[in-house]
């Protein structure tokens, strides 16, 4: 286990690569666990409870050669996260293009990003997948949710402003349908359609599941679980995840989260997804 101030790299060297050791990492990460902490389930697997700790994670993925850039995210949650913090300037390494920069330096500036979003005035845990956009990870968004609205989409418009010599991002997202906004495509569909989403899919993605997801379906958390693994995670096999425990906005028994994470991790080691 690991907090924000620990050395990543060396954490992801020394990730589990067996079932029986990632249930043993899963259980100390819950045993000891605090809100701001995070570990890896397996090297291509991470776990945190704030949400805005996967951009961090997304960085070092990117570092480390295990994703690359213009990849598809697949945001699993009750929320998009497509909020801004307008008062938290970005590092300049992340505003430079990303390709040439696979470096310890590029994710430690990610780490700094994550901390400084930390303390932001806006709420950080809707306001990290934006930077991950302007940054050029992603490309484009799917957002998977159980609700009234899982058919809609909309764009992500992304405007940075100097002030005082320091990189802010402003502006929102807008609808799909407004084809004279600029922006990055990203659409809504629920578990069900999930597969026709993502036809012809055929480039690197990460899948980002955030556990207020599983909100809709307090009766049956695990039959929950299992269906998302078979009709999401199977037919994507992503190249990385991160888990968001989101405690905050999980209204269901947070006693079932450690036995929704290992039916999660089971089915991985049995269909080789993200253990290789």
């Amino acid at each position: 286990m690991f907090n924000g101030a620990s050395r990543i790299t060396d954490i992801r060297a020394n990730a589990p690569r067996t079932k029986r050791l990632a249930r043993g990492a899963l259980s100390r990460y819950f045993k000891t666990f605090v809100s701001d902490a995070e570990c890896y389930l397996t090297p291509k697997m991470h776990i945190c409870d704030r949400h805005h700790f996967s951009l961090g994670a997304w960085v070092e993925a990117f570092a480390d050669q295990i994703i690359d850039t213009n990849s598809l995210l697949v945001h699993v949650d009750s929320h998009d996260d497509l909020g801004h913090a307008p008062d938290v300037p970005l590092p300049q390494l992340l505003l430079r293009s990303p390709k040439d920069l696979r470096s310890a330096e590029l994710a430690r500036d990610g780490r700094n990003f994550v901390r400084a979003l930390s303390n932001t005035k806006a709420d950080p845990e809707s306001s990290f997948i934006v930077p991950a956009l302007a940054m050029g990870l992603f490309d484009r968004m799917i957002h998977v949710y159980e609700g009234k609205y899982a058919q809609k989409g909309g764009r992500v418009h992304l405007q940075i402003e100097d002030v005082a010599g320091k990189k802010y991002f402003t502006g929102s997202w807008v609808r799909l349908d407004d084809a004279r906004k600029e922006g990055l495509p990203w659409k809504r569909t629920n578990m069900n359609s999930f597969r026709s989403a993502i036809e012809g899919f055929e480039g690197q993605s990460v899948l980002d599941l955030d556990l207020d997801y599983f909100n809709f379906a307090s009766g049956n958390l695990q039959l929950a679980v299992r269906e998302f693994c078979e009709n999401v995670m199977l037919p994507l096999k992503p190249n990385f995840m991160t888990i968001a425990l989101s405690r905050k906005y999980s209204f269901y028994d947070l006693s079932e989260q450690p036995r929704m994470i290992k039916n999660l991790l089971d089915f991985c080691f049995k269909n080789r997804i993200l253990v290789d």
